[in-house]
């Protein structure tokens, strides 16, 4: 992640976009993301990719008659978590902000922070609809990956600050 050229992540980013999820509301979620990834950077590829993406989603929803801004917001959540996973694969200590919407029946922008740090994941204020989330991940180590796949567990805790 982060090494490949553009020319080597646009078949890989078309195909993961293109590619059906069987229920409408993945698949719009899906798109999203791969939109969302697109936009990082400003060569003329990723902005030609993001308004593909853009205009193909546009599409999706007017077809399937969906609430672009329901959508809107359940991306900024999906951003949240992707930041956290992300910084959280890298074993060092990380933090960030997104801002979201709490409630799809408020207008209320509510900016979220996290903070990872040794296995445990503080986020503030609260998103979730749970108290907090245990669990594990399979990780490789980074001396020799990918040629040299050497797994180890890692525990995580997901958390109110």
């Amino acid at each position: 992640v982060g090494g490949m050229s553009d020319e080597e992540w646009l078949p890989i980013a078309r195909r993961g976009f293109y590619m059906e999820c069987s229920d409408i509301t993945a698949d719009t979620i899906v798109k999203y993301h791969f939109r969302r990834l697109a936009s990082y950077g400003d060569s003329e590829i990723r902005k030609n990719l993001t308004v593909e993406f853009s205009q193909a989603i546009n599409d999706q929803i007017r077809e399937n008659n969906l609430s672009k801004i329901v959508f809107d917001r359940v991306d900024r959540i999906t951003d949240l978590c992707d930041r956290i996973s992300f910084n959280f694969c890298f074993d060092i200590p990380a933090s960030g902000e997104v801002s979201i919407h709490p409630r799809n029946d408020e207008d209320t922008e509510v900016s979220v922070r996290f903070e990872i740090n040794d296995g445990l994941i503080h986020v503030d204020p609260w998103p979730f609809s749970i108290d907090e989330h245990i669990g594990y991940l399979v990780a490789y180590h980074s001396d020799g990956y990918p040629a040299r796949l050497d797994p180890v567990i890692l525990p995580y805790r997901l958390k109110r600050k």
